[in-house]
């Protein structure tokens, strides 16, 4: 009982720290996104920006398949393909 008591008595002290050492995170994914932060709100949410970029990679996917499926049998227009990209990015 001891042990586990001591245990939970460190967990005050702990801090998350998560770390990425590749390249592509680095030095485009990193930079892009702290740039883009710059235009959202302070009071916004981190679940609700992840709820909505989920919503907009739906929004995507609905897109492509109601102008040639999945099946890749159909060349998509440009203007889906920029709807698209843009949906993907934000």
């Amino acid at each position: 009982m001891k042990m586990c008591i001591s245990s939970l008595s460190n967990m005050n002290k702990f801090k998350y720290k998560s770390t990425d050492e590749s390249i592509m995170y680095n030095k485009c994914m990193s930079p892009c996104l702290n740039y883009f932060l710059n235009f959202l709100p302070r009071c916004l949410a981190p679940n609700l920006i992840t709820v909505i970029s989920l919503g907009l990679n739906i929004f995507a996917s609905v897109v492509s398949y109601n102008e040639g499926g999945f099946d890749f049998s159909h060349q998509l227009k440009s203007f889906t393909c920029h709807i698209i990209g843009i949906c993907q990015l934000l």
